[in-house]
């Protein structure tokens, strides 16, 4: 006889946010992509409908105006499609 467990986790799409300083004030920034798909323990990702990228400041962006961030996941969370950066673009308002 043969026995398996399979345990079952919870699917849910969260927005990317970059996680900006006062130093980017002015500035708009935009996370491609702009949403993932993260699955986890049922109970904390009903806590949770964004996720941040490490932190970005305006020295980032001194090589031009795009840049790439990881993501800063909970413990508990992993992506659906092994997403782990992501690609910031700025653009002066």
């Amino acid at each position: 006889m043969i026995q398996a467990e399979c345990p079952l986790y919870k699917v849910k799409s969260v927005k990317v946010v970059p996680n900006a300083d006062y130093t980017l004030s002015g500035v708009t920034l935009k996370c491609e992509p702009g949403e993932i798909k993260i699955y986890g323990d049922n109970n904390s990702i009903e806590n949770y409908s964004q996720i941040q990228t490490e932190p970005v400041t305006l020295s980032s962006f001194e090589n031009g105006h795009e840049i790439t961030s990881k993501l800063v996941l909970p413990s508990w969370a992993k992506t659906v499609d092994n997403v782990s950066e992501v690609k910031i673009s700025a653009n002066s308002n």
